[in-house]
């Protein structure tokens, strides 16, 4: 499971590996949401267009999700509230997504794709941040919502790019 950016003019084409090498083993698509090993000849995923995608691979049932997402975030520390998302913006050269918001200690927030509740984060007790919702894994029950530790402007930065390290942060202006 991961996160990639594809750019704008290429064929949107890619496979998943095992290594950074397509040698020994390079899954593609069989169709139908199925993986097959494929090595280096043919049955490259196509994703529908340019933007940023969820990808997940599970090797033991054999299936696959591509999903593109755009991130923001929503809540009552937030302009929006819990009724309307904040949109971030995607920061190609950082590879993070950031936004410029006015924050509030008299809430609480979450990151969330696609303005739904399908693909979100929380946090732990320890501040890690994890799923909360997504389309493949289980519900995490038990997650807080983030917070802001006082009110102001903030650039809030979310780093998607290291598969299983996700992060966050919280810059006051």
């Amino acid at each position: 499971e991961g996160y990639i950016f594809i750019p704008p003019g290429g064929t949107n084409q890619f496979k998943f590996t095992a290594q950074p090498d397509w040698e020994p083993t390079a899954y593609g698509d069989g169709g139908s949401g199925n993986l097959i090993v494929s090595n280096t000849s043919g049955d490259n995923f196509t994703a529908p267009s340019d933007g940023y995608y969820n990808l997940t691979a599970n090797l033991t049932t054999m299936k696959y999700t591509i999903t593109k997402t755009n991130w923001s975030i929503i809540g009552d520390a937030t302009p929006g509230g819990w009724t309307t998302d904040t949109p971030m913006t995607y920061d190609e050269a950082s590879q993070v997504w950031v936004l410029n918001v006015d924050m509030t200690t008299a809430g609480s927030f979450k990151f969330r794709a696609n303005n739904a509740w399908v693909i979100d984060f929380g946090i732990d007790a320890d501040g890690v941040m994890l799923y909360a919702d997504h389309n493949v894994f289980p519900y995490t029950p038990g997650l807080l919502n983030l917070t802001v530790p006082e009110d102001g402007n903030y650039i809030i930065i979310l780093d998607l790019h290291d598969a299983g390290n996700y992060s966050y942060s919280l810059n006051k202006q």
